[in-house]
């Protein structure tokens, strides 16, 4: 049996910092707190966030692996046959936001202030991205909330079959096959497993019928 326990927080987790910057609605709970990310320019060489933490943090892992394994070998004359079976039990937990973080992230660029020079070409500058932060005019606005923690469960079989056939005394040879089974993983919660089908503007959940989004 093998177990871990992974967990990664911002420098500021744990505290209200965006409601005490006047900026409500951010800091929910011990997840989305800390202060919310801003970017200005990221496409001009800064880093993103210019403010804020990386949206992976904080992160919370654990995993748990009970294995089972065994190896048996039984000599025939000139045969040695070996075989074994592993059987294993896995849980794995992940709670990791990716794309905006759970506090939030806004992008302030030059779309909301670039200027259209004669001929029809936009001309933009830093001064640009800069301005539509003093003006409060974000290009993109997102945020990241977990509504369960995600938590599946799975089981993995494989089994193989030896021989080493010793042929004369001068040659040996070595026949095997190995299969390995992987049934489908299982949410710990209901409809822990989803999936946007595109082709027919249908979702698709586990433990549930499908839901035909309008």
């Amino acid at each position: 049996m093998a177990w871990y326990h992974n967990e990664a927080h911002n420098s500021d987790f744990g505290t209200k910092a965006s409601e005490a910057l006047g900026i409500p609605g951010v800091n929910l709970d011990a997840i989305t707190s800390g202060i919310v990310g801003i970017t200005i320019a990221n496409n001009r060489g800064f880093s993103n966030p210019l403010i804020g933490y990386s949206a992976s943090l904080p992160w919370i892992r654990s995993e748990t692996n009970i294995d089972f394994a065994n190896t048996w070998t039984k000599i025939l004359g000139n045969h040695t046959l070996k075989f074994g079976v592993d059987l294993r039990r896995v849980r794995d937990a992940l709670l990791q936001e990716q794309t905006f973080s759970p506090r939030g992230l806004y992008t302030f660029a030059d779309g909301q202030t670039a200027l259209k020079s004669g001929s029809g070409t936009t001309v933009t500058s830093f001064g640009n991205d800069f301005a539509s932060f003093l003006l409060d005019l974000p290009n993109q606005a997102g945020r990241d909330l977990a509504t369960f923690f995600p938590n599946y469960r799975a089981w993995q079989f494989f089994t193989f079959a030896q021989d080493k056939w010793l042929v004369t005394p001068k040659l040996s040879a070595d026949i095997g096959l190995r299969w390995e089974f992987y049934p489908p993983a299982t949410p710990v919660a209901k409809e822990g497993f989803s999936n946007y089908n595109p082709a027919n503007n249908t979702w698709w959940s586990a433990a549930s019928e499908v839901i035909r989004i309008i």
